[in-house]
C-alpha cells in the first residue's frame, strides 16, 4: 500500500467516525427529554396538598410536555380567566385554587375544585376514574411510573461508547 492510499483510507474512516458521531448526538438529542414550560411556581400549587395532581400537564397543556403555548385545555382557561400566567407565583396560583368555589370548566355539574379534590381531571366532563400517577423529570416531562423503557439518549450514549472501544482496537 502507498503512502497517499494509507491516508486516504485513513481520512475516510476518520470521516466515517465523524459522520455516526454527528448521527448519534443529533439521534440522541431529537429523542432527550424536552424540557416543559410550566413553570415550577404553579405546579408547586397544583401537586401540593390537598389537591397532590398527578395526571400531568395536560391538567392545562394540551401536550403532556408542557410546550409553550400550549396552555388552552378549559381548566387552562378558567385559571387564566382568574388572572394566572407563566409568570404567576405559587401563592397566586394557591390563591387562585382556593376561590374557584363553583368553576366548571368541563361543565358536567362537577365543580374544577370538587374534581381536584377528587383526583379527576376537571377538562373531563364526567370523569371518574382518578388520574394516573406520573413522575416528573425536568419541569414538567412525565415518565410513567414503573415504566422500564431506556430513553432514546440512552441508547444513543451506549452506541457512542462502542464507537469510541471500536476506534481504540
Amino acid at each position: 500500500m502507498t503512502m497517499n492510499s494509507t491516508r486516504t483510507t485513513s481520512t475516510r474512516l476518520l470521516s466515517l467516525r465523524r459522520t455516526l458521531l454527528t448521527l448519534v448526538l443529533v439521534g440522541g438529542s431529537l429523542g432527550a427529554p424536552k424540557i416543559g414550560h410550566a413553570t415550577p411556581l404553579l405546579w408547586a400549587a397544583v401537586q401540593a396538598a390537598p389537591y397532590e395532581w398527578a395526571g400531568g400537564c395536560t391538567l392545562c397543556h394540551t401536550d403532556n410536555i408542557g410546550s409553550k403555548g400550549t396552555a388552552n385545555r378549559p381548566f387552562a382557561k378558567t385559571i387564566k380567566k382568574h388572572g394566572i400566567s407563566a409568570s404567576s407565583s405559587t401563592a397566586e396560583m394557591t390563591k387562585v385554587l382556593e376561590e374557584l368555589g363553583d368553576e366548571d370548566s368541563d361543565d358536567d355539574g362537577v365543580s374544577d375544585l370538587e374534581e381536584l379534590l377528587k383526583h379527576t381531571d376537571p377538562n373531563v366532563a364526567g370523569a371518574t376514574k382518578a388520574v394516573r400517577a406520573v413522575e416528573y423529570r425536568y419541569g414538567c416531562v412525565p415518565t410513567a411510573i414503573g415504566s422500564d423503557s431506556a430513553p432514546n439518549w440512552l441508547w444513543g450514549l451506549a452506541l457512542l461508547g462502542v464507537l469510541c472501544l471500536a476506534r481504540h482496537r
